[in-house]
């Protein structure tokens, strides 16, 4: 089998630390990858073992789904509100099966009150 020369090597064109940016830093898929450039998914597939860059499992990158403990956000900053509605959650609060829904029910309105927080 004939190689084409590296001029004409489209996979070639593609380099590696842009490879790495995307693929690793930026987590794109192989097919987001390969539409950026105008290739096919094989081509850059092909390129990534010629770098030695190890592709991931199919399927979602950990911590970019729901449920996924390391899906939490890494700019998230804690408030002393935040704290405060969390903690009435967890202590007298309901979360949903679907984790879609959160109740509170109390009969001391001024616990869920907004300037009880500032109290």
């Amino acid at each position: 089998m004939r190689t084409a020369p590296a001029a004409t090597n489209r996979r070639a064109a593609v380099s590696e630390l842009e490879l790495r940016e995307l693929y690793i830093t930026h987590g794109l898929t192989i097919e987001q990858i390969a539409r950026n450039f105008g290739l096919a998914a094989t081509t850059v597939s092909r390129r990534m073992r010629e770098v030695k860059i190890e592709a991931r499992r199919r399927g979602p990158i950990p911590g970019t789904g729901r449920g996924d403990p390391a899906a939490v956000r890494r700019d998230f900053q804690w408030s002393a509100e935040l704290a405060y509605a969390v903690g009435l959650i967890a202590t007298d609060g309901c979360l949903g099966r679907d984790n879609s829904r959160i109740t509170m029910t109390s009969k001391d309105t001024d616990l869920l009150t907004a300037h009880s927080i500032a109290d």
